[in-house]
């Protein structure tokens, strides 16, 4: 769907379309007047999601205006509510699943929720499930926001998947918001214990390899991590030890942008045809017989 019409009085309606960015975990509504249709028309007022703290154009106005996803803007001329349950993507493939709601909210009473099958820990880099338990006094629809406290990204629906990636030997707090699209929401919260060690692989540390220059490519092969880039740089080191080695004189200052290593052999290519060899731990020396163009 790319916009919802709502029928305002003869001869004038108005759209409600999601627009193509978003603020962190929140959209944002517009209001498009059209005497035709939404492709067309005549202007379009962005929905104040927060008359009260209304701020100038250029101070804050997107993050003033949004709405989060379990939120719900309703209009009480129209009797209509609207409510963001999930979103993805990004730019212009940003998507939004919305639920509206036509009669009046007043009465409306928040529905319950509760984690069905929590976890007391999990272990790093393994995917574990989690399921919402929800009911809704008023017989509404219920949607499920889930938030894992690690700063990854939401995940929306009744059962989920997820998994830490860091963290071992911590402890995160997992919420779930049940949402009925018509204002009420519920929120329950339980406390999972990552178990394990972190992968050497998530976990980065900082090197800085003097006179290198700017660095193209990195590679591994053959118990060993080749980095190369400009001017002929190559420098390398063997998996486990610290200290990175840079190789002498290649014969070349081209630029490289590729490698490999195997069996013994490393090999490293780049501009107008250069092909560099070391074999056995040997010197590097460059290939012949090789046409002369870009690799």
């Amino acid at each position: 769907m790319r916009a919802l019409k709502i029928r305002k009085y003869s001869g004038r309606d108005y759209w409600v379309s999601v627009r193509q960015w978003s603020v962190d975990n929140e959209i944002m509504l517009r209001r498009v007047w059209k005497s035709g249709n939404w492709m067309s028309g005549d202007g379009a007022l962005l929905l104040d999601m927060t008359p009260a703290t209304r701020v100038e154009v250029d101070r804050k106005q997107p993050s003033d205006h949004s709405l989060k996803v379990g939120e719900t803007f309703y209009d009480g001329s129209r009797r209509v509510s609207v409510t963001p349950v999930a979103k993805g993507g990004e730019g212009k493939s940003l998507w939004a699943d919305l639920r509206v709601v036509f009669g009046s909210s007043n009465d409306n009473r928040a529905p319950s929720v509760e984690v069905a099958n929590p976890h007391d820990s999990v272990a790093v880099g393994e995917a574990f499930t989690l399921t919402a338990g929800g009911s809704d006094s008023d017989g509404d629809k219920l949607f499920y926001i889930w938030e894992f406290g690690d700063g990854s990204e939401p995940a929306y629906g009744k059962t989920v998947s997820h998994t830490y990636f860091l963290g071992a030997g911590s402890a995160f707090e997992v919420t779930s918001t049940a949402v009925d699209g018509l204002g009420g929401t519920t929120s329950t919260t339980v406390k999972i214990a990552v178990e394990g060690s972190d992968d050497p692989i998530n976990s980065w540390t900082a090197n800085t390899l003097p006179d290198t220059g700017n660095l193209s490519f990195a590679t591994f092969g053959d118990g060993g991590f080749l980095v190369g880039g400009d001017g002929g740089t190559l420098v390398g080191r063997a998996a486990g030890e610290s200290n990175w080695v840079k190789a002498g004189d290649i014969g070349t200052r081209q630029r490289l942008f590729g490698g490999a290593l195997g069996e013994g052999t490393c090999v490293a290519v780049g501009w107008l045809g250069t092909v560099a060899l070391s074999e056995g731990g040997g010197a590097w020396r460059l290939a012949k017989g090789v046409d002369f163009v870009n690799m």
